[in-house]
């Protein structure tokens, strides 16, 4: 009985709307389809609570709305192409019905957010038939496409999206930008137009922010909402940046309009500061936060970093674009050189935080630069005459540093440096001190650092880079004077007093050595070359290690960074071998034969001094690195088998060694020196 009530109702409210139409007259096939049926039985389902009912009535406020969208369309296409949803609703399991909008071909209805999304639609639509079909449940957890079919076949689909209250929410917190150097700028003053769903917003941020690459973030975002363009990524704002909101029902929209403007400057913000050479006028070009629109306002002065003495620049153009203030050296009577910038723009002063260099002036000595083993670099204190390598800084222009000629001057005579290479894109030459001379000068620290080019010449005191004076060291050739002692042990210092041994050279690739020349030639003439534990000009000190071997030896000082070498020292010197504790046992030979040996090739030979009787002989020892476990024994020699090559090389200048011996359960060592066969030169 309520459905046949209701069905009346219904046909009557409809007939009411559409009486005074008599276009409609033409669309009554709408009162007649099933799909007015099927919509009248879903909504009865709702019938029992008010809310339904005013939904129902908005419905039909829907339908007069499409009966006046019907008159436009009886005007251009027949009936049989009529397809059109009038109205929308959806209903749950608990009969509770919710009355959705229709915009266009987007239909959208917003629930509580503990209303069910399994649903079953009520819909009022004109056409032959509609899918998914009416009285179905479907679950609107996702957006759901429904196709209305005309009567000639022809299509028309609608995007139905049901979402929760929450899930419309496209608002987002306060923004903020991230600039470069990591700070965050967070005064976001929002502006709200009359259009809602836009609002605008400025972030301002310090003068001299680079703008083209902040990081916008944001403290409050709608969850599963989306945003485009995508936050916390290098951004530009010379421009607004649009950023559009979706909520995550992916229908509700906000659009966020965001601004970047600068705060009242506070510094200025030297960004960039380099000078150009025009036609022999030094231009100077300094790239700021922000400028006054004055240049009156502006005063740029150049310090000399060597001597403090300042230049005042003409300021001839400020391009208030591009930030960037355009300066002239007055003059050229000023010294080249180092020169640093302070600028004062209104009353506020900032220094550079880099140098320049001008060279249309004056040329100028800037020093001997550090040597960089390090960093720092190592300040040069001496130089070494001959052979010491040396960079000098020259402030000249860089196309005419090699036209110069550059000199050692001491009590007015001039001896000159050797160039070596020009540093491409510095001030600088790499020189090699002048060569040993007959009678050189006394050594000191008065010495000079000569430019010369054509008549014109310049003369400054040899300094470091700090600008103290250097001291130049004469190299003469090394002597022998005394030694410590004339016989030794192993591990043992032997000190050779002298002249000459040694110099203050930056860098040092071959040290100074002490040759030993073995006194008998009998087993070829190999040198032993020993390397000081500490030396001095006038000392040096060297350690008997078992690498030396026992002998008796000449002894010659070599000072490889001059190329000089002492003469042969008078005296002889005797190094003993550690002596063996087995009670009788002694190698009375130990040969090393040469590779090309007939017989015994890279072998190794000891002879002992009696039958090696009862005992064992387990290894023979030179170094933690050339062990030898293999042997061949006779009665009183033991020999080794062919050496690897690299075990033979290291043997060849003879070596101290002991053979591990075990006699009746105790190990000895019974040592030897190693000799090379006589022919093995």
């Amino acid at each position: 009985m309520n459905r046949l009530l209701f069905l009346l109702a219904t046909i009557f409210v409809f007939w009411a709307c559409t009486k005074d139409e008599p276009q409609e007259e033409t669309g009554g096939s709408t009162q007649t389809t099933t799909t007015q049926t099927g919509t009248v039985t879903a909504t009865t389902q709702t019938a029992t609570t008010q809310t339904s009912t005013t939904q129902t009535s908005t419905t039909q406020t829907s339908t007069t709305q499409t009966a006046t969208t019907q008159t436009d369309t009886t005007q251009t296409d027949s009936e049989a192409s009529r397809k059109e949803i009038l109205s929308f609703a959806v209903v749950a399991a608990d009969n509770t019905a919710y009355t959705a909008t229709v915009y266009s071909e987007t239909i959208v209805a917003i629930l509580p957010d503990d209303a069910p999304l399994q649903l079953t639609p009520l819909i009022d639509f004109v056409g032959a038939s509609i899918s998914p079909a009416l009285q179905t449940s479907i679950n609107f957890q996702n957006h759901v496409t429904y196709t209305v079919t005309a009567k000639d076949g022809s299509k028309r689909q609608y995007k139905v999206v049901v979402s929760h209250y929450k899930d419309t929410r496209a608002e987002i917190g306060p923004m903020a930008l991230k600039s470069e150097d990591g700070a965050f700028h967070t005064n976001y003053v929002p502006t709200y137009s009359s259009d809602s769903d836009i609002i605008t917003a400025v972030i301002t941020v310090p003068t001299g922010t680079n703008i083209k690459n902040l990081e916008p973030y944001c403290a409050e975002f709608p969850a599963g909402a989306t945003i485009n363009p995508a936050l916390e990524v290098p951004t530009d704002f010379t421009n607004p940046v649009t950023y559009t909101v979706t909520a995550k029902n992916g229908y509700h929209k906000r659009v966020y309009v965001l601004s970047v403007a600068f705060k009242k400057p506070t510094s200025i913000s030297i960004k960039e500061f380099k000078v150009t050479d025009n036609a022999g006028v030094d231009v100077v070009h300094i790239k700021t936060g922000y400028l006054p629109s004055d240049k009156n306002l502006v005063r740029a002065v150049l310090i000399n970093k060597e001597t403090q003495a300042e230049i005042n620049l003409t300021i001839k153009q400020l391009d208030q674009k591009q930030k960037v203030i355009t300066a002239e050296v007055p003059s050229t009577t000023y010294q080249n050189g180092i020169y640093n910038l302070r600028l004062t723009l209104d009353d506020i002063t900032e220094r550079s935080e880099w140098n320049v260099v001008l060279i249309n002036g004056t040329p100028h000595f800037g020093g001997i630069m550090d040597y960089f083993t390090s960093s720092p670099g190592k300040v040069r204190n001496v130089l070494v005459w001959p052979k010491d390598m040396l960079e000098a800084q020259v402030f000249i222009k860089k196309n005419e540093i090699d036209q110069y000629t550059y000199y050692l001057r001491k009590a007015g005579k001039d001896y000159p440096f050797i160039k070596k290479f020009i540093r491409n894109g510095s001030y600088s030459i790499d020189l090699e001190m002048p060569s040993e001379v007959p009678a050189p000068p006394a050594e000191g620290n008065d010495f000079s650092f000569v430019m010369k080019k054509g008549s014109k010449e310049y003369a400054f005191p040899l300094v470091n880079s700090k600008k103290q004076a250097i001291q130049v060291q004469i190299a003469g050739t090394p002597m022998i004077r005394s030694i410590s002692k004339t016989v030794l042990n192993k591990d043992d210092e032997l000190t050779i007093y002298g002249e000459n041994m040694d110099f203050d050279f930056i860098y040092k690739p071959f040290p100074t050595k002490l040759m030993l020349e073995p006194y008998n030639y009998t087993y070829g003439r190999h040198y032993i070359y020993l390397t000081p534990i500490r030396i001095t000009r006038t000392s040096a000190t060297f350690k008997i290690t078992d690498d030396v071997r026992a002998g008796r030896f000449r002894v010659r000082l070599i000072v490889t960074s001059i190329n000089k070498e002492s003469e042969m020292y008078s005296q002889d010197i005797t190094i003993n071998r550690r002596p063996s504790n087995h009670p009788r046992l002694t190698v009375e030979k130990a040969l090393l034969y040469s590779k090309t040996d007939s017989h015994y090739p890279q072998q190794i030979q000891l002879t002992f001094n009696e039958e090696l009787k009862n005992v064992s002989i387990k290894e023979i020892v030179f170094s933690k690195d050339i062990v030898i476990k293999n042997t061949i024994r006779y009665p009183k020699v033991v020999m080794s088998g062919k050496l690897p090559i690299e075990q033979y090389e290291a043997l060849t200048s003879g070596r101290d060694g002991y053979a591990l011996i075990e006699d009746n359960g105790r190990e000895y060592k019974v040592y030897f020196t190693l000799l090379p066969e006589a022919n093995n030169m």
